[in-house]
């Protein structure tokens, strides 16, 4: 399934937009790992050490990269809106929270 996912991805996209794409999986993968850890070592986080890893697990970024596709490079790596992209995912990751 993933395969194929990604064969059909690759058509339709550009070079920088899989580069943005595998990044932000990577970051979700890893997040994962991170919390799969923590869950098994009955590691209890602090809400900043649990946002930094919501942040990764949510999905939010690797679903953003579609809508970013056709983005100008220069609003991708705008300082200001990663900010506010962090403060959206720690207010949709904190309804976990309650």
């Amino acid at each position: 399934m993933h395969n194929r996912f990604w064969i059909r991805a690759t058509t339709i996209s550009t070079n920088s937009f899989q580069r943005r794409f595998l990044a932000s999986w990577e970051h979700y993968l890893k997040g994962t790992a991170q919390q799969a850890e923590d869950r098994s070592c009955s590691h209890i986080c602090t809400v900043s050490s649990y946002l930094k890893v919501r942040r990764q697990t949510i999905g939010v970024m690797p679903s953003l990269a579609f809508f970013q596709i056709e983005m100008d490079k220069a609003l991708l790596k705008d300082g200001g809106r990663k900010s506010s992209l962090e403060v959206e995912m720690d207010i949709v990751g904190g309804h976990n929270m309650t």
